[in-house]
């Protein structure tokens, strides 16, 4: 058994686009179909090959955060707060104001 632990881009870019459940997260995050500020001020941010950190990205549908997923082809994503504004929008990242998280840890 190999101790695969840098999966290769091709397997992760095939695995966003046919199996991540992008609907189901994106109906988790914002408790409703339509799109809310629950998802829309949410910021998600990513690690590209490189170990490239990219942050501020904010997303109107599943179908938007599942294309940039896949143009991107990060190595990981986070899932991060809801900011006051749509992080993606603002040019001066210190004046947003977190407004709320979820606590996934115990």
């Amino acid at each position: 058994m190999s101790d695969d632990t840098n999966t290769s881009p091709e397997v992760m870019l095939q695995f966003y686009r046919m199996l991540y459940p992008f609907k189901s997260i994106f109906t988790w995050l914002n408790h409703e179909h339509t799109p809310t500020r629950l998802f829309t001020h949410r910021e998600f941010a990513f690690t590209i090959q490189g170990d490239v950190y990219l942050r501020y990205h904010s997303f109107n549908t599943a179908e938007d955060l599942k294309k940039q997923v896949c143009a991107l082809n990060p190595t990981r994503f986070e899932i991060g707060p809801i900011y006051s504004a749509k992080a993606s929008i603002v040019l001066w990242p210190e004046i947003l104001v977190a407004t709320e998280q979820e606590n996934l840890a115990p």
